[in-house]
């Protein structure tokens, strides 16, 4: 059987103006990860917004990108990077809506154009559960 979705490490999931906050708990994470203080990590790649912390962006030729997309399509913080981050494109908002997930299927060349949509919801499921168990975030919109 074919899968809903492959990753093709083309990062085009890490472009647009976005709203990637970040949790306390992710914040200590990926610190530790780079080395630096939280305290450090907000100032540098972070900026508040309604109550949270947000990942910056950058402009790379005119487009907004994630502070963390290197030039050559990698994120620096792969290995810890922020539960919307490793969701995607398995948000509730996409398995919920076939005309969500077609739109999300035009800008993410890894969602597999072939399957069905219930393909892509039960595949969905397996993999949320896998990466979140028993865990609740409080970004509910996930």
């Amino acid at each position: 059987m074919e899968r809903a979705f492959s990753c093709k490490q083309c990062g085009d999931c890490c472009k647009g103006r976005g709203g990637i906050w970040t949790t306390k708990k992710e914040i200590e994470t990926i610190s530790c990860y780079l080395n630096i203080t939280p305290e450090v990590f907000i100032k540098r790649y972070c900026e508040a917004k309604n109550g949270h912390y947000y990942i910056k962006e950058k402009e790379i030729e005119g487009q907004a990108v994630c502070i963390f997309l290197k030039k050559n399509g990698d994120c620096a913080i792969h290995p810890c990077k922020p539960l919307p981050c490793r969701l995607w494109p398995f948000w509730k908002a996409i398995l919920k809506s076939e005309i969500d997930w077609r739109i999300a299927m035009n800008v993410c060349p890894g969602i597999n154009p072939k399957v069905s949509f219930a393909q892509f919801v039960k595949e969905g499921e397996i993999y949320r559960q896998r990466i979140l168990g028993n865990q609740v975030d409080e970004r509910k919109h996930l």
